[in-house]
């Protein structure tokens, strides 16, 4: 995974984690510090995968092509 932010603060349930990367950003709101960290980093790698995933499908349609 490339490089990302992070930023943590308390919130109305415990504390709120944000993290960055690559135009995408996730939120995560929970108890624990730990637990808003993971499930952040779990969201994030998500979010990232599905980006990889709809930028493969692009490039295949794009490539799969055939010109007269």
């Amino acid at each position: 995974m490339s490089a990302f932010t992070s930023i943590t603060g308390p919130g109305p349930l415990g504390h709120v984690v944000t993290l960055r990367a690559r135009d995408v950003e996730v939120e995560s709101h929970a108890p624990t510090r730990q637990t808003a960290e993971e499930d952040a980093a779990l969201a994030l790698t998500r979010k990232l995968r599905r980006q990889d995933m709809a930028k493969a499908r692009g490039v295949h349609r794009t490539l799969s092509r055939r010109r007269p």
